[in-house]
């Protein structure tokens, strides 16, 4: 399972942490504008150290993420 994330926006998103169901992690991801990348379910973390079960369909993608002029990003989408 995995998910492909591209960055539509016109300004990249640095120091990213892209999130599923609000607890599970990958931290520090800067993705570039107009860039598409490939993350896998089984590298997102919980801060116990568990990794996203791999049975488990998860039902929400956050990115919380800084931008280049200071102020913070957010993007949220419920997956079906």
């Amino acid at each position: 399972k995995k998910f492909i994330i591209t960055n539509k926006d016109t300004v990249d998103f640095v120091n990213a942490d892209l999130v599923i169901d609000n607890y599970f992690k990958m931290k520090n991801i800067n993705l570039q504008m107009g860039e598409t990348y490939t993350i896998f379910q089984a590298e997102f973390v919980h801060h116990n150290g568990m990794h996203y079960p791999s049975k488990k369909k998860p039902s929400q993608f956050s990115i919380w993420c800084e931008l280049y002029d200071g102020k913070n990003g957010f993007y949220s989408q419920k997956i079906r």
